[in-house]
């Protein structure tokens, strides 16, 4: 995010940060961290089909990271691929449980690693599911911190997980059927 602040967040801001990127991964294709911003960059300025593109090239670097295959679903349903996102989202969840079945509740990824498949079982629909996964969560919590997000990540919608709080979901997205 050293680029945001460098750079300002005005589209032709984001946009010069992006054909930076382009540089660097040009120089370095196995570059995560400069497509991890390109692609949270082209989410900003709502360029979803060229966002899914730069995740597919980060799910290639890290084929098994749950963060980065939930990410390619996003990118899918923003496209308007409700079946692929779903698949995607069902993947991530699994690489979710398979980490957090092996990880103690103190460990300090934890609390994002649980948040995370919240926000995926509240993608595929799940949202009983989920909050009574995060209403678990925040009955064994003690650390401050960690009880506001949970708290937080009860309030959210599926279209605050998708868009962010705020935004507003496009004429094109469909609700992942499952």
């Amino acid at each position: 995010m050293q680029l945001v602040m460098h750079f300002g967040t005005d589209d032709k801001s984001v946009v010069n940060g992006i054909n930076l990127l382009d540089k660097a991964i040009r120089i370095d294709s196995n570059y995560v961290t400069a497509y991890w911003n390109k692609f949270s960059f082209q989410n900003q300025l709502k360029q979803y089909n060229e966002a899914l593109e730069t995740v597919k090239h980060l799910l290639k670097l890290r084929p098994n990271d749950a963060l980065i295959i939930a990410l390619t679903g996003l990118a899918y349903e923003k496209t308007g691929d409700t079946i692929s996102a779903a698949k995607c989202y069902k993947n991530a969840l699994s690489n979710y449980d398979k980490i957090l079945d092996t990880m103690n509740l103190k460990n300090k990824s934890y609390c994002g690693l649980a948040t995370g498949k919240a926000m995926i079982l509240k993608l595929l629909n799940k949202n009983e599911q989920s909050d009574a996964y995060l209403k678990g969560l925040l009955q064994t919590e003690t650390d401050p911190v960690n009880k506001q997000l949970y708290e937080e990540s009860l309030r959210d919608s599926r279209n605050d997980v998708l868009y962010g709080k705020g935004d507003t979901v496009s004429e094109n997205a469909n609700p992942v059927k499952h």
